[in-house]
């Protein structure tokens, strides 16, 4: 018998759980063997000489191979079921399954109603998911159970979103008193005059959630996306495999008007930025409502008086993110914060709730913009890099061209002012953008290859800079990212003619220290020897990657 030594530990090969041996002497005479000419003694010969050939090793080397395969991609269909891999679904404490490990017990999956006794101290949150409810006026009304020993029969929340530009009144009460099993016999179910038994989210733009793209983009469609993606019990890896069978998702997102009502919308297309968001979510989802006052989208929009909801979640579970780990400030406008596990939990899911929103991203381009622009965004550009232009009165690199010029890249003079698609297509390609700080970041969703990218990201002369962008293209995979400033007010101006810069200009004529809204909003000018430092570290960079 022949072992065959891997390492340290041997193995035979085995038929049957017998040792097969190896027959190293079958052409000697006494080796041979008498056969009889019958149909069973030439099956066994032949089987014979197949066991005694190579091949059969091979053969049996590929039914290990594709029985193997078998074994993985069942156990993962039983994972994407569930929603995590191999079909392992954690519970908490109390035994009800939840979404994500280590969630607090307020936010668990819906199964059952939380305790009054978890929002102790609480007055507000980003997020909350809710088992029965009922939307009356402008609160919500949900059940809680009660611990024996408490004497709090409801509590009241506010629920944030939208980084914090909108919130959702919230008030929990004793499941006695909901349900009406008190003697007066009254319940807030007797409000319902509509009955939603899916999975729904209600979400609240904002004025300030689309006041450009930037806060459309990050501040509020891609919270909401990962809310709903978060819901789903499936594999993330199905939603980045684009899985056709995942769409729609069982859910209805309901879009509360009333802030937008009162505000009105940015004067600066935050209509059309809105309506994109309601055409993206809905080619998730498989309904979407307006409640609240009608403010002229193309929808229909009911009173939100008398909403019934079996599962409703209200907020985005992603949110605040204007930090580099994107969780949750502990003294943070009265938010509690989350333990060490819980931010490690979500910083480590975070990168594919980010590819799932890119990759989710270019699904709703192809289907939202014409053929010519799909066809166009397949095109690799004549020059690898762009320089994104803009043509605000603040945070404007004012010599941009000669920037273009130095660096052999693309030029597009005023990025903002292109259409969404024509901007999708103009980035789409690309391996490397330069930009100044701004909402032309938000982009960097509509990279086709974002590992391949390098870019630089430009800020005004000792200003502040915020690492939302960094974060977001470290997660995306991008090669490269740098946050570049130089260290003098030389090139440092402001603009008359744009109201926020009137104080900084009285500042600088009477040689005062600048404030640091000053700075950050502050325009730029940059020297020849400083496009050339970014012209060397471009170069060598994409030659490197």
């Amino acid at each position: 018998m022949r072992n065959v030594s891997i390492r340290n530990p041997t193995f035979s090969f085995k038929k049957y759980g017998r040792s097969r041996p190896v027959h190293v002497d079958a052409l000697h005479p006494e080796a041979l063997e008498v056969r009889h000419c019958s149909m069973a003694a030439g099956i066994r010969g032949l089987v014979r000489r197949i066991e005694r050939s190579r091949e059969f090793l091979w053969i049996r080397l590929l039914g290990g191979v594709v029985l193997t395969a078998w074994v993985i991609l069942l156990l993962r269909a039983l994972g994407a079921r569930q929603g995590f891999p191999f079909g392992s679904r954690p519970t908490s404490s109390s035994g009800v399954a939840t979404d994500v490990p280590g969630l607090p017990p307020f936010m668990s999956d819906g199964a059952a109603p939380p305790n009054l006794s978890t929002f102790e101290g609480v007055t507000k949150l980003p997020y909350l998911r809710l088992s029965r409810a009922v939307l009356t006026g402008d609160q919500v009304l949900a059940p809680a159970s009660v611990s024996p020993n408490s004497t709090a029969t409801s509590h009241f929340l506010t629920v944030m979103s939208s980084y914090y530009s909108a919130s959702q009144n919230v008030k929990l009460l004793d499941e006695a008193q909901f349900y009406g099993a008190h003697a007066d016999g009254t319940s807030p179910l007797r409000l319902c005059r509509r009955f939603e038994a899916r999975t729904a989210v209600l979400t609240r733009p904002s004025h300030f959630g689309l006041r450009n793209l930037a806060h459309t983009t990050v501040d509020y469609l891609y919270p909401l996306v990962a809310t709903l993606l978060m819901l789903e019990k499936v594999n993330l890896v199905r939603h980045i495999e684009q899985d056709p069978t995942l769409y729609p998702l069982p859910f209805v997102v309901v879009f509360d008007l009333r802030d937008i009502g009162q505000s009105g919308f940015p004067p600066n297309g935050g209509r059309e930025r809105l309506l994109r968001v309601i055409r993206m979510i809905h080619s998730l989802v498989e309904d979407v409502y307006f409640i609240g006052r009608d403010v002229g989208l193309p929808y229909p929009v009911s009173d939100a008086e008398g909403w019934c909801f079996r599962d409703l979640s209200v907020g985005a579970r992603e949110q605040p993110i204007r930090n580099w780990d994107w969780t949750y400030n502990p003294n943070s406008k009265g938010l509690n914060g989350i333990s060490a596990s819980e931010r490690a939990a979500a910083n480590a899911l975070r990168p594919w709730l980010l590819e799932a929103f890119r990759l989710a991203t270019f699904k709703f381009f192809e289907k939202e913009c014409s053929k010519e622009h799909v066809e166009r965004a397949k095109q690799r550009p004549a020059r690898p890099a762009v320089v994104l232009g803009r043509s605000s009165q603040r945070r404007r690199l004012l010599n941009s061209d000669q920037l273009a010029e130095r660096l052999d890249a693309d030029y597009i003079p005023d990025f903002g002012e292109l259409s969404w698609c024509d901007q999708y297509v103009a980035v789409h390609q690309r391996r490397s953008l330069i930009a100044m700080h701004g909402a032309e970041w938000s982009h960097l969703f509509s990279l086709g290859k974002p590992r391949h990218v390098v870019n630089i990201e430009l800020f005004p002369a000792l200003a502040r800079k915020p690492d939302m962008y960094a974060a977001l293209a470290i997660m995306l995979g991008v090669s490269r990212h740098a946050m570049a400033q130089v260290l003098h007010l030389n090139g440092t101006s402001f603009d008359p003619a744009y109201p926020g810069h009137e104080a900084c200009i009285r500042m600088m004529e009477r040689h005062r220290p600048m404030s640091a809204e000053c700075l950050f909003q502050a325009n730029l000018v940059l020297h020849e020897s400083e496009m050339d430092q970014l012209r060397t570290w471009l170069d060598n960079h994409i030659q490197r990657d």
